[in-house]
């Protein structure tokens, strides 16, 4: 007589049911596949996590560590005082998307947005406009800090 033992599945603290196997990957399926993300299909999506759209596919980022917080908010607070006192813009951090160019958004951990535009002027003397970097002004420089390269991305 053969006897099966059966492994008992660790039990969920919240409710005491058995834990489930894992992700419900079928719920992908319900979003377009890698490549075929349009900026609106992206705009509607609603997460807590930083999401970001290139090429028509998403990257999901890794959670920020404890020691990369405290980076950001040591860069952020020295780079706000610094635009704040010369009326240079504003300086926002994550999350926040930024539209690069059609089909690319990114979520830089610290945003400097330049609120008046300091570039070329049309033929009656009225600075020329760019597409606002989402409502704020004619141009936005992000920084992204690597989490594990150690390297500034802008």
């Amino acid at each position: 007589m053969v006897k099966m033992l059966s492994k008992a599945k660790p039990l969920h603290p919240s409710n005491g049911k058995p834990r489930p196997s894992g992700p419900a990957w079928d719920v992908a399926r319900l979003f377009p596949d890698q490549g075929c993300w349009a900026e609106s299909d992206y705009l509607e999506l609603d997460t807590n996590r930083l999401v970001e759209l290139s090429n028509g596919k998403l990257e999901v980022l890794a959670m920020p560590t404890r020691s990369h917080q405290l980076i950001v908010a040591f860069l952020y607070a020295a780079l706000a005082g610094f635009v704040t006192v010369r009326r240079l813009g504003k300086t926002l951090f994550a999350p926040y998307r930024v539209r690069l160019w059609k089909g690319k958004f990114r979520e830089p951990d610290i945003i400097f947005v330049v609120l008046q535009s300091r570039g070329p002027r049309d033929g009656s003397g009225q600075r020329r406009r760019k597409e606002p970097a989402q409502g704020f002004g004619d141009q936005a420089e992000g920084i992204r800090l690597g989490a594990h390269s150690g390297v500034l991305d802008c």
